[in-house]
């Protein structure tokens, strides 16, 4: 399969986007996917966050695009930060056919079990940094 790897940087993140990388890229290695790209942001995703994520955008059109099969990112995070956001994700990985792979293991977003399991770290992502 061909792997897209996205990266991005936080205040609070516990791996820089080097790190991200180096561990997406042994997960891709693991698993005999082909690194077709790699897509780095080095701002926030937060909902308060005012800076736009461009490589977060070039990472949506290439899932669009059909050519790759996997998205690869560190941890859930890293792709979204609050229910709408891993909605829209959700959406677009089932429309394009392309499975989401983080921390060690790959989700089949058109499953009702992995649904199920990322919605539950959406809604921890979004508990864990909305104050409110």
């Amino acid at each position: 399969m061909d792997a897209l790897i996205y990266c991005r940087n936080s205040k609070g993140a516990a791996r820089s986007v080097e790190e991200q990388e180096t561990e997406a890229r042994a997960e891709c290695a693991r698993n005999d996917w082909t690194v077709t790209e790699v897509v780095t942001d080095l701002v926030g995703a937060s909902r308060h966050s005012r800076s736009k994520r461009t490589g977060w955008a070039r990472a949506e059109a290439i899932i669009r695009s059909g050519a790759v099969q996997v998205l690869v990112t560190w941890e859930a995070s890293r792709a979204q930060r609050d229910l709408d956001a891993y909605g829209e994700l959700r959406r677009l990985c089932v429309a394009a056919g392309v499975k989401w792979s983080y921390g060690g293991s790959t989700y089949d977003l058109s499953n009702k079990d992995d649904r199920f399991r990322t919605g539950l770290d959406a809604l921890y992502e979004a508990a864990d940094r909305d104050p409110r």
